[in-house]
């Protein structure tokens, strides 16, 4: 896989999907795992972080678990716009690309996998999907970790599990995270109340792109897994069955305000498409609240220029941080530069 063609593909929460949802945008199943004999991320020297990077990436390309080509970046190694690009499309958090010193980054192969080293654990392995098949996401992390495993030697506790950089989180290590648009809890105001409840069924949510109930584009992620006592199947199917509760408690709350506020919300929908169509300069935070409105108009039935959800996917894509920063070549000191020419490939694409 080669760099040029990650920055062209579109993260996969804006990615096509086989059963198209105006809710669930993404799954990402998750494995994490830390190797014997080495301290944990947080612990662990430059010298150990260099030499688990290296045991790491020798034993993926060995059992060619990504890919007989797969992609393998250390984040000492790459400009800022590889990071955001990377940030964008859930392959790095922001905290690993801002901390730490020693070797850290991600191996990738066709955009569907993607294998993390030296993040909270010393590995992290991702499956990417549209959430249509959460059986086939679990066989290929699950088949891929038992190719790791006879390269590597993990460490495990009988009475626990695999262990982890925090010890409530010890057990099958396993993790499943949803990436949901829930606006109309946002704009009813019920969104605390119902992330309390999925609290309760062992779910974390937080923005998509900042901390706590406040996100751009009313984009969440909900987490869940990993607890101890609790099997993979367990962990699955309380994972599902708590984000189904919370897609059926969004379309309520879409239903309440196109019902009860239907003209507030016919306005800022139609608000939103001129200013996509008209501005001049473009923040990604009105980006993502911008398009995101726009998606819940088609998702009710609106016409509006022949657009569909797939086309406000792809613009949104296109003018994300990192290939913006992509068209001018660089990364610029001054935002405003960016949000220019932001608002002019979403103008051009618009009038096309």
């Amino acid at each position: 896989m080669e760099l040029k063609k990650l920055i062209m593909q579109r993260p996969m929460w804006l990615m096509p999907s086989s059963t198209p949802d105006p809710i669930l945008l993404s799954v990402e199943t998750v494995i994490s795992r830390n190797l014997e004999k080495f301290p944990f991320p947080v612990k662990a020297s430059l010298q150990q972080k260099n030499e688990i990077f290296s045991i790491v990436e020798s034993a993926v390309q060995h059992r060619s678990i990504l890919g007989e080509h797969p992609l393998s970046i250390n984040l000492n190694d790459v400009n800022d716009l590889t990071k955001t690009v990377l940030f964008e499309r859930d392959f790095v958090p922001i905290e690993m690309i801002n901390g730490g010193v020693g070797s850290r980054g991600v191996i990738l192969n066709d955009y569907s996998m993607a294998l993390r080293i030296n993040g909270e654990n010393h590995i992290r392995l991702s499956h990417y999907s549209d959430g249509s098949d959460l059986q086939k996401s679990w066989e290929m992390v699950d088949t891929s970790d038992t190719l790791l495993g006879k390269e590597l030697t993990f460490a495990f506790d009988p009475s626990v599990g695999f262990l982890l950089n925090r010890p409530d989180l010890c057990g099958t290590g396993l993790e499943i995270t949803y990436t949901l648009q829930l606006s109309g809890l946002v704009y009813t105001e019920t969104l605390d109340q119902v992330l309390s409840g999925a609290a309760q069924l062992g779910m974390s949510g937080a923005g998509k792109f900042r901390q706590g109930t406040d996100s751009w584009g009313g984009m969440f992620t909900l987490t869940g897994g990993n607890y101890l006592g609790t099997s993979e199947k367990e962990i699955r199917e309380k994972s599902e069955t708590a984000v189904r509760e919370i897609i059926s408690k969004e379309m309520e709350a879409r239903d309440i305000l196109f019902r009860e506020a239907s003209m507030e919300m016919e306005d800022k929908i139609w608000r939103a498409f001129g200013v996509l169509k008209h501005c001049r300069m473009l923040s990604v935070p009105q980006l993502l609240n911008l398009t995101s409105l726009i998606r819940l108009g088609l998702e009710r039935g609106y016409v509006m220029d022949g657009l569909t959800i797939d086309m406000v996917n792809s613009i949104t894509a296109a003018a994300l941080q990192g290939n913006v920063a992509l068209l001018l070549e660089t990364v610029p000191t001054e935002s405003a530069e960016l949000d220019i020419q932001r608002a002019t490939v979403v103008r051009t694409i618009l009038e096309a």
